[in-house]
């Protein structure tokens, strides 16, 4: 019952407006979002640089491509994404943040996937060819990219994809979510950077874990291994707990904080943030912004609405 109302929340583009709409709205919305556009983000980018924090800008993206049935124009939508993106990248560098700058792509947005959703001019093969642009151009600037995990059936063409350009001698870092019973031969099998989230997707064709505490020790066996190679690693989390279990595997493993960081997003668990940052930790907050930013967060609760407590409690004051 619960997933049904935040999917009906999610697909109400009008309440995102009146959120925003009041004072107390724009203060919460500006706690958590970068903003709707990419030169808002870039702006929330350098102040927190000059706190001593990395940064990740995630465009925020509601679904793989708009739904054929609204009659919306997904290949506007498709450019749009691509031209936010690259503003990211060319903003970064300019602003001398490259060094601790980081883009995070979901590929079906950026039409590099396969989908019905696409129109039928649209190839997957041209929107690999544009990432491909993009990843070159950001490894020119040394700024990291890494690829969002996306529903179950982008799992498997995602990671088909990061191997792809790693042939191409373009790595980028993968995202293993550890709610997914894969996750550990994924995890295993990445050629470059890995980043490791519990995973938002309750549904699917892939096999999961039920159990919250299973996810936690999937998340935990998947540090582990992820530790074994000389890839760098990102511990995405929230949860208190796992970020001190990671600390210590971290230091177990003689990682610094060059190739072992903790990544937040946007005004969640500020409190956990400083606290890692001022004991030395590599702190990765990631940004979301963007025109879909209400239907990506209410719609990342829809999918898993276990973690909206959580969620919401990490929004706290001092949390």
């Amino acid at each position: 019952m619960l997933r049904g109302v935040l999917t009906q929340l999610a697909q109400n583009d009008a309440l995102g407006g009146i959120i925003t709409g009041n004072g107390v709205g724009r203060e919460l919305v500006g706690r958590v979002v970068g903003g709707q556009t990419a030169s808002e983000a870039l702006q929330v980018a350098a102040e927190l640089a000059g706190q001593g924090f990395l940064v990740s800008l995630e465009r925020a993206c509601a679904s793989l491509g708009a739904d054929p049935a609204t009659g919306e124009d997904s290949q506007a939508g498709l450019q749009q994404v691509r031209a936010d993106l690259w503003e990211c990248l060319l903003g970064l560098q300019e602003a001398g943040l490259s060094t601790v700058g980081e883009l995070t792509i979901y590929p079906g947005p950026f039409g590099a996937l396969p989908s019905a959703r696409w129109p039928s001019g649209h190839s997957p093969q041209d929107g690999r060819q544009a990432l491909a642009e993009l990843v070159r151009a950001a490894q020119q600037a040394r700024i990291g990219i890494v690829l969002g995990i996306g529903p179950d059936d982008t799992v498997t063409s995602t990671l088909a994809l990061a191997a792809h350009l790693a042939d191409q001698g373009l790595p980028v870092s993968i995202t293993v979510a550890a709610a997914l019973r894969r996750a550990e031969s994924d995890v295993r099998a990445a050629k470059g950077p890995v980043r490791i989230v519990k995973g938002g997707h309750e549904d699917g064709p892939l096999e999961r874990f039920s159990q919250p505490i299973e996810v936690d020790k999937s998340f935990i066996r998947c540090a582990k291994q992820a530790l074994r190679s000389p890839n760098r690693v990102c511990l995405a989390t929230h949860d208190p707990r796992l970020v001190e279990i990671g600390r210590a595997l971290g230091l177990r493993a003689r990682r610094t904080p060059g190739d072992l960081e903790f990544a937040m997003y946007l005004g969640r668990a500020t409190g956990l943030q400083r606290e890692l940052r001022d004991s030395g930790q590599a702190v990765r907050v990631c940004i979301p912004f963007g025109p879909d930013w209400f239907a990506r967060l209410v719609g990342g609760l829809a999918e898993r609405p276990s973690g909206l407590v959580p969620a919401l409690r990490s929004l706290l004051p001092g949390s």
